[in-house]
């Protein structure tokens, strides 16, 4: 479960998710017409940044590497298995992938970052720790 999509980004707003179905709508103003459409509330972009946490590719086009927004860390708070994570990634250095919680069960584990001292683990081997322990998809390496 999704509990929490929060950003250091100061003018983020971060997004508390409930147990249940979540349903993420936009509302149209008193008055508007039928040609005014809910476009540009964000609908996308919570997708695409649930996306970009989890593990997508970043390439140069992602908006996540645009100057405005790669030196932002974008983050979920989420249940990993029986633990509850968080997980944070940045478009400034995409291939990293910043954890807070307990990944002892985890079939590869992170690394601590002396310089921020908090746990980092490669995109490519935190997809492989949530296809293990989401799916049961076999783990390529264990650490």
């Amino acid at each position: 479960m999704i509990h929490l999509v929060s950003s250091d980004l100061a003018s983020f707003k971060t997004l508390k998710l409930k147990p249940g179905l979540s349903i993420l709508l936009a509302d149209k103003s008193a008055g508007a017409t039928d040609r005014q459409t809910r476009n540009g509330a964000g609908k996308t972009s919570l997708i695409e940044l649930i996306h970009f946490v989890l593990g997508a590719n970043a390439d140069k086009s992602s908006i996540f590497r645009s100057s405005a927004l790669a030196p932002w860390q974008f983050e979920l708070s989420i249940d990993v298995g029986s633990t509850r994570i968080t997980a944070g990634r940045r478009g400034a250095k995409p291939s990293l992938v910043h954890i807070d919680g307990d990944p002892s069960s985890w079939p590869i584990k992170p690394t601590l970052d002396d310089a921020s001292g908090s746990l980092e683990l490669e995109n490519e081997d935190w997809k492989t720790v949530l296809g293990h322990i989401w799916f049961g998809l076999q783990a390529r390496r264990e650490h």
